[in-house]
């Protein structure tokens, strides 16, 4: 039940972020707060929020792990560890470029 509960909470907060979370690729520790997930993929939108011309081809985290104090969840961090993250990207159609875009964006970072 309580990984169901987590679970479901993944899936909104996480869920616009990674796919292909499911019960067999999490593992939750209940009295040591450690979260862990394998074999998830980005989701090919998130790649839109950055506003470049890429679109992503492939994606894989092989495993990402939370630290989460649920005793202390107002006072203590949670930690987020990453291992094996590989990405794919291709450049989009130049028709679909937007200079404009791209250089608001050069001018946001200098």
């Amino acid at each position: 039940m309580f990984e169901s509960l987590i679970k479901s909470i993944l899936d909104k907060v996480a869920g616009e972020y990674i796919q292909g979370l499911n019960t067999d690729n999490l593992s939750i520790g209940i009295f040591s707060g450690d979260v862990k997930i394998e074999n998830v993929s980005l989701n090919p939108s998130i790649i839109d929020l950055l506003e470049l011309p890429l679109t992503l081809r492939f994606s894989k985290i092989e495993k990402l792990e939370l630290k989460v104090p649920f005793k202390n969840l107002g006072s203590k961090p949670v930690e987020v560890f990453l291992d094996g993250l590989y990405v794919i990207l291709n450049p989009k159609a130049q028709s679909e470029w937007s200079f404009k875009d791209y250089k608001e964006l050069k001018a946001k970072l200098g």
